[in-house]
């Protein structure tokens, strides 16, 4: 579960964090309209504050932003699914560039995640 017991400053950097995501995600063309947007963006900012968590997404990422917004583990899964589905197709270049490197194949959601937050923290 999400738990912070840290300072202001954790938290300001924490809304740092997603508002980038936000704006990466937007600039691979996704929109605020799908419920997926908001899951990543929550994943790929504790991601970034704990780049450990990559290593376990379906057993610690994925239950802590259900538990944010409420839902299951595997509904946060398949709206990553389809966040990364429409990157893909609206804006392969960027996330190629963000990747560092050519992708032969669409990056399943774990990859995709480690994608945005790898070029976020850089």
């Amino acid at each position: 579960m999400v738990s912070c017991l840290c300072t202001d400053a954790c938290h300001d950097s924490f809304s740092k964090k997603y508002a980038e995501a936000c704006r990466i995600l937007s600039s691979l063309g996704i929109t605020a309209n799908y419920a997926g947007f908001h899951y990543s963006a929550f994943a790929i900012a504790l991601a970034a504050a704990e780049p450990q968590r990559l290593q376990l997404v379906t057993k610690w990422l994925y239950p802590d932003v259900a538990a944010k917004y409420r839902t299951s583990s595997d509904s946060v899964r398949k709206c990553i699914c389809r966040t990364c589905h429409i990157a893909w197709e609206n804006n392969r270049t960027l996330l190629e560039e963000m990747a560092l490197r050519p992708l032969k194949e669409k990056p399943g959601t774990s990859e995709f995640l480690a994608i945005i937050t790898v070029h976020l923290v850089l």
